[in-house]
């Protein structure tokens, strides 16, 4: 998805405007979205959000909606930095 996807809209990016509806959180963070919308929904309401990737409150509904919430957030996040780790502790090993 990276090395193809995103890193092909990164280059078009200053040329073209993208318009993508997804709950793939690589195009708008890893993409560098210009701006963001967000929408969430309950039985009585429907909330749309707009910012740009710097925003907190943007950030705060990647997480909840893009990402699964903050809880698994910060495992995937830590789950990838024991990964990264092992990975510079093999490197050493060969």
């Amino acid at each position: 998805m990276y090395e193809e996807v995103v890193k092909l809209l990164r280059n078009l990016k200053p040329k073209q405007q993208f318009i993508f509806a997804t709950h793939n959180a690589n195009f708008p963070v890893l993409g560098d979205a210009e701006t963001i919308t967000t929408c969430s929904a309950s039985d009585d309401e429907i909330v749309i959000s707009v910012g740009n990737i710097d925003d907190r409150a943007c950030q705060a509904s990647v997480i909840s909606i893009m990402e699964g919430g903050p809880e698994a957030f910060e495992r995937r996040k830590a789950i990838y930095q024991i990964w990264k780790a092992d990975t510079a502790d093999n490197k050493g090993a060969t």
